[in-house]
Protein backbone atom coordinates (compact mmCIF):
# COMPACT_ATOMS: atom_id res chain seq x y z
CA UNK A 1 0.00 0.00 0.00
CA UNK A 2 1.46 3.28 -1.14
CA UNK A 3 2.26 5.25 1.62
CA UNK A 4 0.03 8.51 1.93
CA UNK A 5 1.69 12.31 1.45
CA UNK A 6 1.06 14.86 3.99
CA UNK A 7 3.46 17.61 3.86
CA UNK A 8 2.02 19.24 6.97
CA UNK A 9 2.83 15.88 9.63
CA UNK A 10 5.65 15.39 11.84
CA UNK A 11 5.13 13.27 14.61
CA UNK A 12 5.80 16.19 17.20
CA UNK A 13 3.31 17.96 16.43
CA UNK A 14 -0.99 16.09 17.48
CA UNK A 15 -4.06 17.60 17.64
CA UNK A 16 -3.36 20.20 20.07
CA UNK A 17 -5.25 20.31 23.74
CA UNK A 18 -7.76 17.56 23.41
CA UNK A 19 -9.78 17.37 26.66
CA UNK A 20 -12.61 14.65 26.13
CA UNK A 21 -16.10 15.55 28.13
CA UNK A 22 -17.68 12.65 30.65
CA UNK A 23 -14.99 10.14 29.00
CA UNK A 24 -17.00 10.41 25.62
CA UNK A 25 -14.53 10.93 22.32
CA UNK A 26 -17.79 12.35 20.59
CA UNK A 27 -17.91 15.28 23.43
CA UNK A 28 -14.86 17.39 23.94
CA UNK A 29 -13.47 21.24 24.17
CA UNK A 30 -9.97 21.62 22.28
CA UNK A 31 -7.49 24.69 21.74
CA UNK A 32 -4.84 24.90 18.90
CA UNK A 33 -2.84 27.85 19.34
CA UNK A 34 -0.34 28.90 16.86
CA UNK A 35 1.97 31.99 16.31
CA UNK A 36 0.63 34.27 13.44
CA UNK A 37 3.28 37.28 13.14
CA UNK A 38 3.79 39.66 10.58
CA UNK A 39 6.31 42.84 10.10
CA UNK A 40 5.58 44.88 7.07
CA UNK A 41 8.18 47.72 5.90
CA UNK A 42 6.93 49.91 2.79
CA UNK A 43 8.30 52.38 1.07
CA UNK A 44 5.41 54.94 1.21
CA UNK A 45 3.80 56.96 -1.91
CA UNK A 46 5.17 60.76 -2.16
CA UNK A 47 3.07 63.37 -0.02
CA UNK A 48 2.09 60.23 2.23
CA UNK A 49 0.90 61.09 6.10
CA UNK A 50 1.27 58.51 9.05
CA UNK A 51 -0.57 59.39 11.51
CA UNK A 52 -0.26 62.62 10.69
CA UNK A 53 3.52 63.00 10.12
CA UNK A 54 4.87 63.10 6.75
CA UNK A 55 6.65 60.09 6.39
CA UNK A 56 8.41 57.93 3.43
CA UNK A 57 8.13 54.47 4.97
CA UNK A 58 6.32 53.03 7.63
CA UNK A 59 6.44 49.50 9.64
CA UNK A 60 3.42 47.12 10.89
CA UNK A 61 3.28 44.50 13.09
CA UNK A 62 0.46 42.05 13.43
CA UNK A 63 0.68 39.24 15.89
CA UNK A 64 -0.77 35.92 17.16
CA UNK A 65 -3.94 33.92 16.47
CA UNK A 66 -5.91 31.32 18.66
CA UNK A 67 -8.45 28.20 17.79
CA UNK A 68 -11.04 26.58 20.27
CA UNK A 69 -13.75 24.01 18.74
CA UNK A 70 -15.86 22.11 21.54
CA UNK A 71 -18.09 19.32 20.02
CA UNK A 72 -20.93 18.92 22.60
CA UNK A 73 -23.18 16.57 20.81
CA UNK A 74 -21.98 14.61 17.49
CA UNK A 75 -24.11 17.08 14.98
CA UNK A 76 -23.19 20.63 16.65
CA UNK A 77 -19.43 22.07 16.66
CA UNK A 78 -18.76 25.71 18.32
CA UNK A 79 -15.30 26.85 16.83
CA UNK A 80 -13.83 30.03 18.10
CA UNK A 81 -10.70 32.16 16.04
CA UNK A 82 -9.40 34.61 18.53
CA UNK A 83 -6.37 37.23 17.08
CA UNK A 84 -5.02 40.64 17.16
CA UNK A 85 -4.00 42.37 13.81
CA UNK A 86 -2.60 45.45 12.69
CA UNK A 87 -0.44 47.52 14.77
CA UNK A 88 1.27 49.81 12.61
CA UNK A 89 4.04 52.15 14.14
CA UNK A 90 5.83 55.55 12.50
CA UNK A 91 9.14 54.55 10.72
CA UNK A 92 11.41 56.39 8.26
CA UNK A 93 7.57 51.90 4.54
CA UNK A 94 0.91 35.60 -2.54
CA UNK A 95 1.86 32.91 -1.22
CA UNK A 96 4.15 30.10 -1.32
CA UNK A 97 3.87 27.21 -3.32
CA UNK A 98 2.73 23.98 -1.77
CA UNK A 99 5.33 21.09 -3.06
CA UNK A 100 3.82 18.01 -0.76
CA UNK A 101 7.69 18.78 0.32
CA UNK A 102 9.34 17.39 -2.62
CA UNK A 103 7.47 13.87 -2.60
CA UNK A 104 5.00 13.94 -5.56
CA UNK A 105 4.43 14.74 -8.87
CA UNK A 106 1.96 17.46 -10.11
CA UNK A 107 0.89 18.61 -13.27
CA UNK A 108 -2.46 21.04 -13.43
CA UNK A 109 -4.06 23.01 -16.00
CA UNK A 110 -7.24 25.07 -14.89
CA UNK A 111 -9.43 27.52 -16.75
CA UNK A 112 -12.39 29.45 -15.31
CA UNK A 113 -15.17 31.61 -16.39
CA UNK A 114 -17.38 33.93 -14.24
CA UNK A 115 -19.99 36.40 -15.47
CA UNK A 116 -22.92 38.53 -13.64
CA UNK A 117 -25.02 41.51 -15.34
CA UNK A 118 -25.40 44.46 -14.19
CA UNK A 119 -22.94 44.37 -11.85
CA UNK A 120 -20.86 48.36 -11.97
CA UNK A 121 -21.83 51.31 -12.26
CA UNK A 122 -20.30 54.44 -14.46
CA UNK A 123 -20.97 58.07 -14.98
CA UNK A 124 -20.65 59.12 -18.99
CA UNK A 125 -21.59 61.78 -20.29
CA UNK A 126 -23.83 63.36 -17.53
CA UNK A 127 -25.79 59.92 -17.03
CA UNK A 128 -25.16 56.56 -14.74
CA UNK A 129 -24.56 53.64 -17.20
CA UNK A 130 -24.64 49.97 -15.39
CA UNK A 131 -22.35 47.25 -16.81
CA UNK A 132 -21.98 43.65 -17.08
CA UNK A 133 -18.69 41.91 -15.05
CA UNK A 134 -16.76 38.92 -17.62
CA UNK A 135 -14.04 37.68 -15.74
CA UNK A 136 -11.94 35.01 -17.16
CA UNK A 137 -8.50 33.28 -16.50
CA UNK A 138 -6.33 30.18 -17.58
CA UNK A 139 -3.33 28.69 -15.40
CA UNK A 140 -0.72 25.92 -15.33
CA UNK A 141 1.34 24.64 -12.41
CA UNK A 142 4.18 21.59 -12.21
CA UNK A 143 5.46 20.52 -8.93
CA UNK A 144 8.62 18.06 -10.12
CA UNK A 145 10.61 16.22 -7.39
CA UNK A 146 14.04 15.13 -8.28
CA UNK A 147 17.56 14.32 -6.58
CA UNK A 148 20.07 16.41 -6.72
CA UNK A 149 22.83 13.01 -5.46
CA UNK A 150 21.12 11.47 -2.39
CA UNK A 151 19.13 14.54 -1.65
CA UNK A 152 15.49 15.22 -2.75
CA UNK A 153 14.42 18.80 -4.15
CA UNK A 154 11.44 20.16 -6.00
CA UNK A 155 11.23 22.54 -8.99
CA UNK A 156 7.63 24.30 -8.89
CA UNK A 157 6.02 26.75 -11.11
CA UNK A 158 2.71 28.42 -11.53
CA UNK A 159 1.63 30.93 -14.49
CA UNK A 160 -1.65 32.40 -14.82
CA UNK A 161 -3.25 34.56 -17.79
CA UNK A 162 -6.14 36.95 -16.90
CA UNK A 163 -9.06 38.99 -18.56
CA UNK A 164 -11.13 41.35 -16.73
CA UNK A 165 -13.80 43.17 -17.76
CA UNK A 166 -15.52 45.12 -14.82
CA UNK A 167 -16.46 47.61 -17.45
CA UNK A 168 -15.08 50.93 -19.16
CA UNK A 169 -11.83 51.95 -17.19
CA UNK A 170 -12.59 50.48 -13.96
CA UNK A 171 -9.78 50.49 -11.38
CA UNK A 172 -9.16 50.04 -7.71
CA UNK A 173 -6.61 51.17 -6.41
CA UNK A 174 -5.15 49.49 -3.11
CA UNK A 175 -2.13 48.50 -0.41
CA UNK A 176 -1.57 45.78 1.97
CA UNK A 177 -2.11 46.97 5.56
CA UNK A 178 -2.03 50.79 4.52
CA UNK A 179 -2.58 53.83 7.07
CA UNK A 180 -1.38 56.11 5.02
CA UNK A 181 -3.07 59.61 3.99
CA UNK A 182 -2.58 62.68 1.46
CA UNK A 183 -0.21 65.34 3.19
CA UNK A 184 -2.31 68.49 1.91
CA UNK A 185 0.82 70.62 1.93
CA UNK A 186 3.46 68.27 -0.36
CA UNK A 187 4.17 70.31 -3.20
CA UNK A 188 5.94 67.58 -5.10
CA UNK A 189 4.25 65.16 -7.97
CA UNK A 190 1.92 62.97 -6.10
CA UNK A 191 0.96 59.21 -7.37
CA UNK A 192 -2.37 58.60 -8.65
CA UNK A 193 -2.58 55.84 -6.66
CA UNK A 194 -2.36 58.59 -3.23
CA UNK A 195 -0.77 58.00 -0.27
CA UNK A 196 1.26 55.38 2.03
CA UNK A 197 1.56 52.16 -0.19
CA UNK A 198 -1.31 51.85 -2.34
CA UNK A 199 -1.12 50.98 -6.00
CA UNK A 200 -3.39 50.19 -8.85
CA UNK A 201 -4.37 46.60 -7.72
CA UNK A 202 -7.60 45.56 -9.52
CA UNK A 203 -9.67 46.45 -12.73
CA UNK A 204 -10.47 46.06 -16.33
CA UNK A 205 -7.06 44.71 -17.67
CA UNK A 206 -4.80 41.83 -19.04
CA UNK A 207 -2.86 40.42 -16.73
CA UNK A 208 0.31 37.73 -16.47
CA UNK A 209 1.33 36.21 -13.28
CA UNK A 210 4.08 33.73 -12.84
CA UNK A 211 5.87 32.03 -10.26
CA UNK A 212 8.90 29.99 -10.28
CA UNK A 213 10.38 28.30 -6.89
CA UNK A 214 12.87 25.56 -5.87
CA UNK A 215 13.05 23.89 -3.00
CA UNK A 216 16.25 23.09 -1.56
CA UNK A 217 17.67 19.89 0.13
CA UNK A 218 18.27 19.35 3.35
CA UNK A 219 21.69 19.91 5.18
CA UNK A 220 21.64 16.38 6.86
CA UNK A 221 19.33 13.24 7.83
CA UNK A 222 18.47 14.73 10.97
CA UNK A 223 17.74 18.60 9.88
CA UNK A 224 14.45 19.81 10.18
CA UNK A 225 14.36 22.74 8.51
CA UNK A 226 13.92 23.38 4.27
CA UNK A 227 14.43 26.70 2.62
CA UNK A 228 12.22 27.27 -0.70
CA UNK A 229 13.32 30.26 -2.58
CA UNK A 230 10.76 31.77 -5.45
CA UNK A 231 10.44 34.76 -8.00
CA UNK A 232 7.15 36.35 -9.10
CA UNK A 233 6.41 38.77 -11.73
CA UNK A 234 3.44 40.16 -12.24
CA UNK A 235 2.62 42.47 -15.39
CA UNK A 236 -0.93 44.34 -15.68
CA UNK A 237 -2.11 45.82 -18.46
CA UNK A 238 -4.93 48.38 -16.77
CA UNK A 239 -7.48 49.68 -19.48
CA UNK A 240 -7.54 52.97 -17.19
CA UNK A 241 -3.90 53.38 -17.86
CA UNK A 242 -1.92 54.00 -21.24
CA UNK A 243 0.96 51.95 -19.38
CA UNK A 244 1.17 48.79 -18.23
CA UNK A 245 2.66 48.32 -14.82
CA UNK A 246 5.50 45.77 -13.81
CA UNK A 247 5.47 43.98 -9.99
CA UNK A 248 8.15 41.62 -8.49
CA UNK A 249 8.34 39.67 -5.77
CA UNK A 250 11.53 37.67 -4.45
CA UNK A 251 10.92 35.23 -1.48
CA UNK A 252 12.32 32.65 0.67
CA UNK A 253 10.39 30.23 2.72
CA UNK A 254 11.91 28.60 5.91
CA UNK A 255 9.54 25.17 6.68
CA UNK A 256 10.37 23.95 9.75
CA UNK A 257 9.35 20.58 11.13
CA UNK A 258 7.69 19.47 7.82
CA UNK A 259 4.79 22.64 7.32
CA UNK A 260 3.77 22.90 10.17
CA UNK A 261 5.73 25.88 11.06
CA UNK A 262 6.85 28.53 7.97
CA UNK A 263 8.95 31.81 8.64
CA UNK A 264 8.56 33.74 5.06
CA UNK A 265 10.52 36.60 3.67
CA UNK A 266 9.28 38.72 0.83
CA UNK A 267 10.73 41.46 -0.75
CA UNK A 268 8.68 43.64 -3.90
CA UNK A 269 8.69 46.04 -5.91
CA UNK A 270 5.71 47.90 -7.21
CA UNK A 271 5.52 50.69 -10.45
CA UNK A 272 5.17 54.51 -9.01
CA UNK A 273 2.12 55.90 -11.24
CA UNK A 274 2.60 59.75 -11.45
CA UNK A 275 0.18 60.11 -14.23
CA UNK A 276 -1.93 57.07 -16.49
CA UNK A 277 0.75 57.43 -19.00
CA UNK A 278 4.10 57.57 -16.78
CA UNK A 279 5.96 55.27 -14.23
CA UNK A 280 8.28 57.05 -12.17
CA UNK A 281 10.75 53.88 -11.14
CA UNK A 282 9.69 51.48 -8.25
CA UNK A 283 8.68 51.84 -4.53
CA UNK A 284 9.81 48.56 -2.31
CA UNK A 285 8.33 46.87 0.48
CA UNK A 286 9.51 43.80 2.30
CA UNK A 287 7.74 41.36 4.66
CA UNK A 288 8.21 38.81 7.04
Amino acid sequence: MAKPLRAQYAENYHSGLHINIEDREDYYIQFILWDQKGENVSENNPGALIYEHPQSTSFDVSVLRMLAMAQLSPRFLIMTQIGINSQTLIGGEAAGIGTCLGQKRVFNIGAGLYTQAVSTLSFQNGAYKLHNIALFSGDVFINMPFSFGSRGMAFTAYNAVSHYDFGPNYLIHSGTRNLGAANPEYQGERPISEPGNARPMLGSCSMYYGQTGMLLPRLGDRDKVRLQPSFDYTRKNLNALATGGNYWDFEAYLLVQEHNAKISFQSSLRSNYIGTDRVDGQMGEFIV
